[in-house]
Parts: C-alpha cells; sequence; structure tokens
C-alpha cells in the first residue's frame, strides 16, 4: 500500500492541500481543501510560521478527520533562478559535485547564501561525446529553512520541497506528445510559463502577472454582490462570464453578458485588469519563437486559479492567437469520489499533484557516509544533542593531539636547524642575483597580463543583460533602438507613462550586469497616442554601463 502524504501549496490568497497516495504510478487522491492565506504568510516565495494559520491548517485537518503527518510544499518564488545547462555525462554521484564546483558559471550570486539542485531532463550524444541536459536551481537558503520551520510549526515531517515548475509539468506536461506547446499556471500574483517540447521542459519563465486585480475589482464592485470575500470573488468569476472575449473596450463592442452599461463597465474594468497578464505571456511566447523559428504552438494549457475564471482561455485565445485550452483531469490520478463531486477548482489543485506524484527536492543535497543524500539542516534538540556528542569527541581528540605533539617536539626542532642552516647558506651565496631574476619575472608576467585584458571581450555581459531585460523588465517596456559597445549598453525605449518609466529605470538599476545606469530625461510622445485623454506615451533612453571586469592580476589574487 503506497504512503500517504499531504501536498501542500501556500499561495497570496489561498492554500491548497491535498492528500494522496506518495509517488505513486496510480496515485488516488483521498482529500483536497482549500482556505483562506491570512496577511503576510507569504512573501517572494518565503512562507512566516504565523498562529492564525497554524490554527486554520489544523482545523481542517480535524474536521476532515486526517491524521497523515508527512508533507511536501510547492515552491513559487521569483528569487528562485533556473538555468539550462549541458555536462559531460558523469556519473549520478558526481553530478552535484560538478555543477558546484561551475556555480558561477551558471549563477552570479553568493554561494554561501544560496545552494544548487538539478533535475536531469535529457541524455543525449553530440560529436560522439556523451553528456547531459540539466535544469540547475539557485535556490537561497532562507526559503528551504522557511518551509522547514513551517512544516514544524504545523506538526508536520517536512519530506520534499518541489519547485512549481517540476509540480506542474510532472501532472501537465508529462501528458503532452511530440511537438510544441506551452503552459500557463496562473495563480494571484505571478503566472508560471512553461515550454514543452517532445514531452520535455525546454523553457521556464515566471511573470509577476497574476489575476489578484480582476478578483480585487469583483470584490469591490456591487454589481458582483455585497461583502464578497476572497473566496465569493473566485466563486463569481468562476461561474459567470465577468471577463470579455477581448481587450477591445470602445462602445460600440458589446457582448451577450453585457445585460446594462454599468455591467458592461464592470465586466470591462475587469478584464483590462488582466492587460499586463495577457502581455506578459505573450512576450514570453514570441521571444520563445523568435530564438526557434521552425517551432509552434499546438496548444497552450492553462492551469493554476485563474484556470477555472470564465471567459479567461477566450480573452486568451483571441489576444495572443493561439489555441489555448483549460486542462482537465490528469488520467494517471484517481479522485476519491466522496470528493470528487465537491471539487469546484481542480485546477487550483494541479501543482499540489505533481508535487506528490514525483517532486524534485529542493533542499540542500549533503554527503552522508553511504554516498549523496537529500537533507535538511538541523536544528533544536537534535543539534543540542549532536553537539554535545561532537564535544565529547573533541576533547578526546584534543587528549590525543596533545601526546602526538609531544612526540613531534624534537622532529620540530631538527627541521629549524635545518632551516636555519639554509639560510646562512643563501647568505654566503648571496640573495641578489635570485630578486633580480624573481623581479624581471614579475615585470613579464604583468605585461602579458595587460595585453591579455585588453583581448577580453563583454559579449558575455550582453547576453546577461538582454536575459535580465527579458525576465525582469515590464509588459508595456518597448525598446525602440539598443546599441552595444565594449563599456556598456545604450538603449531608446518608450512606455505607457512616467510611473512606469521610474519604475524601469529603478529595475535596470538592480541588474546583475551593469553598475551605472543614467537617463536624459522624459519625454511625453503626444503623436503615438491621444495625449488630452491622458493615454501619451513616454519615451526616453538609458545608458548602462557594465559593471568593472576583474583584470587577470586580480584574479589571480582571489
Amino acid at each position: 500500500m503506497a504512503n500517504k502524504i499531504l501536498s501542500i501549496e501556500i499561495s497570496q490568497g489561498l492554500t491548497h492541500v491535498v492528500e494522496m497516495d506518495y509517488k505513486a504510478k496510480n496515485a488516488k487522491v483521498y482529500n483536497m481543501f482549500a482556505f483562506e492565506t491570512p496577511v503576510d504568510v507569504i512573501k517572494d516565495g518565503i512562507v512566516r510560521k504565523n498562529d492564525t494559520f497554524t490554527a486554520l491548517f489544523k482545523a481542517e485537518l480535524e474536521s476532515r478527520k486526517i491524521t497523515t503527518n508527512k508533507a511536501v510544499f510547492v515552491v513559487n518564488s521569483p528569487r528562485i533562478a533556473v538555468r539550462d545547462v549541458v555536462i559531460p555525462r558523469v556519473k549520478e554521484n558526481r553530478i552535484q559535485a560538478y555543477i558546484e564546483a561551475n556555480a558561477t558559471e551558471y549563477f552570479p550570486i553568493d554561494t554561501t547564501l544560496f545552494h544548487l539542485v538539478y533535475k536531469v531532463t535529457d541524455k543525449f550524444q553530440e560529436e560522439k561525446r556523451k553528456k547531459l541536459r540539466l535544469s540547475v536551481y539557485a535556490v537561497p537558503n532562507d526559503i528551504t529553512s522557511a518551509y522547514y520551520d513551517m512544516a514544524q510549526s504545523l506538526g508536520l515531517e517536512l519530506t520534499a520541497l518541489d519547485h512549481v515548475g517540476n509540480s506542474v509539468f510532472e501532472v501537465i506536461g508529462s501528458r503532452m506528445g511530440s511537438g510544441t506547446s506551452a503552459i500557463a499556471k496562473i495563480q494571484e500574483t505571478n503566472t508560471l510559463i512553461l515550454v514543452v517540447k517532445d514531452g520535455k521542459i525546454d523553457m521556464q519563465r515566471i511573470i509577476n502577472y497574476g489575476v489578484e486585480d480582476a478578483i480585487e475589482l469583483v470584490r469591490d464592485n456591487p454589481i458582483f454582490g455585497e461583502n464578497l470575500t476572497y473566496a465569493d470573488a473566485i466563486e463569481v468569476l468562476s461561474g459567470k462570464t465577468v471577463i470579455r472575449r477581448t481587450l477591445d473596450s470602445s462602445p460600440t463592442y458589446v457582448e451577450e453578458e453585457d445585460s446594462s452599461d454599468a455591467v458592461r463597465n464592470a465586466r470591462t474594468r475587469v478584464t483590462d485588469s488582466l492587460r499586463y497578464l495577457v502581455a506578459g505571456i505573450g512576450r514570453v511566447l514570441e521571444y520563445y519563437l523568435s530564438r526557434n523559428p521552425e517551432e509552434k504552438f499546438e496548444e497552450i494549457a492553462l492551469t493554476g486559479l485563474g484556470a477555472d475564471f470564465s471567459g479567461l482561455s477566450k480573452l486568451l485565445s483571441n489576444e495572443l492567437n493561439q489555441n489555448v485550452k483549460v486542462f482537465h483531469r490528469a488520467n494517471k490520478i484517481a479522485v476519491n469520489r466522496v470528493i470528487d463531486g465537491e471539487v469546484k477548482f481542480f485546477n487550483s489543485y494541479a501543482a499540489c499533484l505533481g508535487a506528490g506524484l514525483n517532486p524534485m527536492n529542493l533542499i540542500r543535497r549533503t554527503k552522508t557516509a553511504k554516498g549523496e543524500k537529500a537533507g535538511l539542516t538541523i536544528s533544536g534538540e537534535r543539534a543540542y544533542l549532536i553537539g554535545s556528542a561532537v564535544c565529547v569527541l573533541g576533547i578526546i581528540g584534543a587528549i590525543a593531539l596533545g601526546a602526538v605533539s609531544y612526540l613531534r617536539l624534537n622532529a620540530v626542532k631538527t627541521d629549524i636547524d635545518k632551516t636555519n642552516a639554509h639560510i646562512q647558506e643563501m647568505r654566503e651565496k648571496g640573495v641578489e642575483e635570485v630578486y633580480n631574476e624573481y623581479t624581471a619575472v614579475c615585470t613579464e608576467n604583468e605585461q602579458i597580463n595587460v595585453i591579455y585584458d585588453s583581448t577580453r571581450s563583454r559579449s558575455s555581459d550582453l547576453v546577461y543583460f538582454i536575459n535580465e531585460l527579458e525576465e525582469k523588465m515590464p509588459s508595456d517596456f518597448l525598446a525602440l533602438s539598443f546599441n552595444a559597445t565594449r563599456s556598456g549598453i545604450s538603449i531608446s525605449c518608450e512606455c505607457e507613462s512616467k510611473e512606469s518609466a521610474a519604475r524601469i529605470i529603478m529595475r535596470l538599476r538592480k541588474f546583475d550586469s551593469v553598475e551605472i545606469v543614467s537617463t536624459n530625461g522624459l519625454q511625453d510622445s503626444d503623436t503615438l497616442r491621444n495625449h488630452d485623454k491622458g493615454n501619451g506615451k513616454v519615451s526616453f533612453s538609458v545608458e548602462c554601463i557594465y559593471k568593472p571586469i576583474a583584470t587577470s592580476t586580480e584574479s589571480e589574487g582571489e
């Protein structure tokens, strides 16, 4: 009989929990429930212990008579960086050491604050050499420790932490056949986009746009109901077609659900709040197609909280000109008939289901005598007991070292006598000739380093800068011209407003690849839109200077 586990995803608005068989070929789901997440429980993927959250969670378990105490959490954080890398096909127990040795090539991070985990996505042969393709994740240590503390506060044993990309792929992407498709997991404050090619993840991105604004607009508008809770607003969005079929808000465009001008205006406002979400998804898909012009998307599958919102798939289909469909039940998961009829928002549980099927573990891998295994930082009483044992062993070792040191004392004295004799010999021979030779070699080495540094290219910095632009710029950012030099990049930009321009400049100044960002000021572009109506765009240019490249001498010194 398969072991049961609680698979948990804590999101900004709702927390979803699934009780299911763990890592079973034909997993069975026994319980599924959700409750509103209290304020300040999660931010940027870091969870915080909260007494209200703990009470709500335990009350839900008690009401359903759930006794399972092992848990896997789904982690959805923009602070986790992901890179696809190719390495030689080394033995499995050496992969971790290999990627850690090359960490600085994958991520410009402080390795003391992060740890690396990986997932093998492909094995192939290139130029008669066997290679591995990996998805490598740089996970902040504070994220894993925060989930460990959360599990303890809930009275659970933390079995694994799964990245949301892997969770979604396990339950949806693994069902996709040949060709290229995309998956969009739409949550309250962000959206995960996976591109799946021939049954394997080819690209994954997280954009900072979701459906939270739409939910709040429904809550605030009495047309949709009075005093709606967060869950009530989700019910309305999932039951009624609040979302229009296109972003067209012209007065002449009317849909059959627009029973009155007030209803049409309310639906238009909700739909317009999704504009950045639509644009963000479109930018990621266009970026992939620009890098792979021979490809086309067979379909785009929607999952997550937003997938159940009535009308959202039609809006995305029309605006993206793609075949967008809502994900339905996974074939390898059986839902208990007792709860089958009660689950209204099955897509909201997709990540939980995938994490229960086959999680990749974001917990730091630690080495033991038997090899490499995933482990957790030990704290509390266990740490005290282990620390005590270490202290006792340390005392015993100190006594032994003292005895060995005494025995070695005479040998050390002999070495000192030999050293003094060697120094005297060098004095007699004269060291001036040796010193002059050393100085000449140093001068020649410095000249070689100067020549080498003059040949170094900033191509890698340019590539990294472009990747940061693609990941971090808002959807209304438009680069009109782009000029790269050895010292930096000049960009002529355009955006929707001065506030957006300010955000763009602030984000640029946080880029890892540049040190100085300056601008020549902002200008309204009245010719692009009717500025009198407040819709004028803003154009400006920015000058980004690369961070100084370390010289060869500095690199050797480090």
